[in-house]
């Protein structure tokens, strides 16, 4: 499971993708631009030991930006943390993985999908 909320967060990362992006002290910093929170989020890459909790937050204002951390799955420490120094959960996602082959069983109904080019005007 880890390995396919990983696969999800990089699919994330790829197909939404924050105006820019930098490593700095065990953290990966997001600038958003107003593209919502995760897109702002701040998230743990390197050891939770090394890692500057003030030191990112002071990165994230540079951006003009409020500080947030995305919490990912087996950071339970840095959710711990974060707890202790005021920080509360805003948005949390919920995310769903199923394999493939379990959404293939079916065949759509005629009429329901058009497999055409140029779009078809109706």
């Amino acid at each position: 499971m880890k390995q396919a909320l990983a696969q999800v967060h990089d699919v994330i990362e790829h197909t939404w993708p924050a105006n820019s992006t930098r490593s700095h002290g065990g953290w990966t910093l997001r600038e958003g631009l107003g593209g919502g929170k995760r897109v702002s989020a701040t998230t743990l890459h390197g050891f939770l030991e090394t890692a500057n909790i003030n030191s990112a937050e002071n990165d994230m204002r540079a951006f003009g930006q409020t500080p947030i951390f995305m919490i990912r799955e087996g950071e339970e420490e840095l959710d711990r943390i974060l707890a202790t120094e005021g920080y509360e959960i805003t948005e949390p996602s919920n995310i769903y993985t199923v394999p493939i082959e379990k959404l293939l069983h079916k065949k759509p109904p005629p009429l329901s999908i058009f497999e055409i080019w140029e779009p078809l005007q109706i």
